[in-house]
């Protein structure tokens, strides 16, 4: 049973010649034409998906009654401040989001659609994603400069 072996090579070639006709999994120009569903954009933020909604959507703790008359910045202050002292593993990865949400979505109305609808249903208080979001990443950074050394020092 078998192949002969001076066929093995022959065999090979034509299963590789086979293989090559195949649609490559790392088809990057088929991946950069094919749009990204909302599900897929929501697993790309993380965090901000449980801050937005809790802090500063519909009802959430930065915007309850008893924040009603505080400011944006209050708000994340507050968010900084029940994330404390665990800050380290938290904060830079928020603000990698929302530097990215910055660069995926152009406009205020693309960020404010994705955000407060599309499964997200957070919010930004009374701001603009186009001011909250750099807000958000300034203040975090500043914290983590302020209360954190840095986790990596070189040798």
């Amino acid at each position: 049973m078998g192949y002969p072996k001076e066929r093995t090579a022959a065999i090979f070639r034509e299963i590789a010649d086979y293989v090559e006709q195949w649609a490559s999994p790392l088809d990057w120009e088929a991946i950069s034409n094919t749009p990204i569903s909302a599900r897929e954009l929501i697993m790309r933020f993380p965090r901000l998906s449980n801050i937005l909604p809790l802090y500063f959507g519909q009802d959430g703790a930065a915007v309850s009654d008893d924040m009603q008359d505080a400011s944006t910045e209050e708000g994340i202050r507050m968010y900084i401040d029940e994330t404390h002292p665990g800050c380290p593993w938290n904060l830079p990865a928020a603000v990698a989001e929302c530097h990215e949400a910055l660069a995926l979505f152009h406009t205020e109305d693309q960020l404010d659609r994705f955000f407060c609808g599309a499964g997200m249903h957070g919010g930004s208080g009374s701001d603009d994603f186009t001011d909250f979001l750099p807000l958000f990443a300034r203040l975090c950074s500043e914290h983590m400069r302020e209360f954190h050394s840095p986790m990596w020092e070189p040798r």
